[in-house]
């Protein structure tokens, strides 16, 4: 079952909210008994990439 998230950048900037998210999102999956999550981010968001890159998601 797809599930889309989306964070304000400009809101939500340095305060962790993605990193929290993602992980929270990560977490559920697996007590799920998901095995793949997939994350999209666009490519001219050099902060959401660097942040899916340093938790171990292919940017």
């Amino acid at each position: 079952m797809p599930v889309l998230v989306a964070i304000s950048p400009r809101q939500a900037a340095d305060m962790g909210v993605g990193s929290a998210l993602l992980e929270t999102v990560r977490e559920v999956g697996r007590k799920a008994g998901y095995r793949r999550l997939v994350t999209d981010v666009w490519e001219f968001n050099e902060d959401a990439r660097a942040s899916t890159t340093r938790l171990a998601f292919d940017a």
